[in-house]
C-alpha cells in the first residue's frame, strides 16, 4: 500500500509549512503565513484531504500521486468545495 502523508507544520509564530510526501518522498512543500484563523482553517483542510486520502488508500491500495502536479490536481475546487460544505453541515 502507498504510504502518503499531508503535514502542516507550525515552524515560526506565522509561519507553516505544508508538506506532501509518498513512500517517504517529498514531493513539495510550501510556506505559509496568514492569521491564526488562516492557519486553523488550512489545518483542517490538511485533515480533511489526508482522511480522503486514507479512505481512498483502503478502496485502491495501489492509490498515488507520482508528481506534485497530480496532488494539486487531485486537490482541486472541488475537494475544497467539499471541504467548505463539510464544514457548513458541522455548524
Amino acid at each position: 500500500m502507498t504510504n502518503i502523508k499531508l503535514s502542516y507544520t507550525k515552524k515560526t509564530s506565522n509561519k507553516f509549512t505544508f508538506l506532501t510526501e509518498v513512500d517517504g518522498k517529498v514531493l513539495g512543500d510550501r510556506v505559509y503565513t496568514g492569521t491564526p484563523e488562516d492557519h486553523k482553517l488550512f489545518s483542517g483542510f490538511v485533515d480533511y484531504m489526508q482522511d480522503r486520502i486514507d479512505e481512498e488508500l483502503k478502496q485502491d491500495p495501489g492509490f498515488t500521486f507520482h508528481t506534485l502536479k497530480d496532488f494539486r490536481a487531485w486537490a482541486n475546487a472541488s475537494v475544497q468545495q467539499d471541504y467548505l460544505d463539510y464544514l457548513d453541515s458541522q455548524l
